[in-house]
């Protein structure tokens, strides 16, 4: 036990803690209820461009609903880039006169600005906006 104890406790000492990797996001952690699943990626690249990326599925009156949010900001303005999910574009986002986006779509919904396809999405999926920002889905 005493063994046990002491190579437990060495091992959370020598676990890396936040910011301890320059240049890699510290993960979002995956949120999981039983009617629910949460995935964030935070959004990154070489410039001053930053976001997050946000998927939500649940059970909604006996469907699956699913929510796909993406923001940026100090972004080019004015400009629409699009959004790719591994690799693959499925929507875009375009900024305001001060370089900001947002991008909310669900497959479910009674507002009609927001209904739309949401692909399904899965624990380190890779979300970027092209040419601009990018991050993994945790």
């Amino acid at each position: 036990m005493l063994i046990t104890s002491a190579i437990l406790a060495t091992a959370i000492l020598a676990a890396p803690g936040p910011g301890q990797f320059p240049g890699v996001s510290d993960p979002v952690p995956v949120r999981e209820t039983q009617n629910e699943l949460r995935f964030e990626a935070r959004l990154d690249g070489d410039g001053l461009a930053s976001g997050k990326a946000k998927y939500r599925e649940r059970d909604r009156k006996g469907s699956t609903q699913l929510r796909f949010s993406v923001q940026i900001e100090d972004a080019a303005p004015n400009t629409t880039y699009e959004i790719l999910l591994n690799g693959v574009a499925f929507a875009s986002v375009t900024t305001d006169a001060l370089g900001a986006g947002d991008f909310d779509v669900r497959n479910i919904t009674d507002d009609p600005g927001q209904l739309g396809v949401v692909p399904k999405m899965n624990d380190g999926d890779e979300i970027e906006v092209a040419g601009l920002i990018s991050g993994t889905l945790h």
